[in-house]
C-alpha cells in the first residue's frame, strides 16, 4: 500500500498513476480481506458479528472523510488538490505499521499449522482465563474440528463460492457509480455545479456511515440473513428511484445533450 501510494502521489503521467493504483489495490485488497477474518478469529463469539460490521463502518468512515477532503480541496488550485488526498493515506498506513506487529496471531491459523500450544495461550488471553480452563479447551477442540472439517467436506467450496458471489454482486449491482462517480453523475446528468455535486456526494457518504453504524446494533437482533435481505430490498428500491429521477433529469434538465 505504501509503495502504491508513493507512486500515485509523485505521479506526472497517467501510466504512473495506473501502476500506483494497481499496486495500491493489491495491497489494500489483501488488507481488506484479511482484517475481518482476523477479527472473527481473535474475538469472543458475542463480539464477532459486531466487530466485522465495525470494520466495514470504519472503511466507510474513511470513504466519507476523503469525500469531505475532496470537497474542501475543490476550492484549491494546483496539484495539491489531488496530491494531498492521496498522500493522506500515509497517516493510516503508518498506524498499521506501528500496531499490526503487536497484534496476536489467529488461533485458527496457528492450529492449522500445528502450533496448538501458541493457540491455547492466545485463546486464554482472549477469554481472560487460564490455559487449563474448560472454556479454552472447548474452543480449542471446536477450532480443531472446524479445521479438519474444512479439509474433508465438499461443502466448503460451495460456501466459498456463495460468499465470493455475494461480494461480486455487491459491486456488480452498481453501487460504485453512486459512491465514486456521484459528482460526475450529478454534473453531467443532473446539471449541478461541481461544488454542489461534491457537497452532495460528501453528504451521501454520511448516509452510508449512518446505516452501516446502525447495523452494529441490528446484526445480533435481526440476524445476518435478515439484515442482508432487508438491505438488498432497500438497495433495489433506492436504485429504482435513482434511475427514474436521473431519466427525468436527462429529459428535462439543462444538460439533455450530455
Amino acid at each position: 500500500m505504501s509503495v502504491g501510494t508513493l507512486i500515485k502521489v509523485t505521479s506526472y503521467s497517467l501510466a504512473q498513476m495506473f501502476v500506483g493504483r494497481i499496486i495500491l489495490g493489491i495491497g489494500n485488497g489483501i488488507n481488506t480481506a484479511t482484517a475481518p477474518i482476523w477479527q472473527t478469529e481473535t474475538a469472543q463469539a458475542k463480539w464477532r458479528g459486531k466487530l466485522v460490521i465495525l470494520e466495514m463502518a470504519m472503511n466507510i468512515a474513511g470513504f466519507s472523510l476523503v469525500n469531505w477532503i475532496n470537497y474542501g480541496l475543490s476550492f484549491v488550485e494546483g496539484s495539491i488538490a489531488w496530491r494531498f488526498p492521496l498522500a493522506f493515506q500515509f497517516v493510516f498506513i503508518f498506524i498499521l505499521f506501528y500496531t499490526v506487529p503487536w497484534l496476536p496471531e489467529s488461533p485458527r491459523w496457528l492450529i492449522s499449522h500445528d502450533r496448538a500450544d501458541e493457540a491455547v495461550k492466545i485463546l486464554a488471553c482472549i477469554e481472560d482465563k487460564e490455559t487449563t480452563d474448560a472454556v479454552v479447551a472447548a474452543q480449542l477442540h471446536e477450532i480443531q474440528f472446524s479445521v479438519d472439517y474444512e479439509h474433508q467436506a465438499d461443502t466448503t467450496m460451495r460456501r466459498l463460492l456463495l460468499g465470493a458471489f455475494t461480494q461480486f454482486m455487491q459491486k456488480f449491482e452498481g453501487i460504485n457509480i453512486m459512491s465514486y462517480y456521484m459528482p460526475t453523475v450529478l454534473i453531467n446528468s443532473v446539471g449541478l455545479s461541481e461544488s454542489m455535486a461534491r457537497l452532495l456526494s460528501a453528504c451521501n457518504s454520511l448516509s452510508y456511515l449512518a446505516f452501516s453504524s446502525a447495523s452494529i446494533l441490528l446484526v445480533e437482533r435481526w440476524g445476518r440473513r435478515g439484515l442482508m435481505l432487508l438491505s438488498t430490498a432497500g438497495q433495489l428500491l433506492s436504485f429504482l428511484i435513482i434511475t427514474i429521477m436521473l431519466r427525468y433529469a436527462e429529459g428535462d434538465g439543462p444538460n439533455t445533450e450530455s
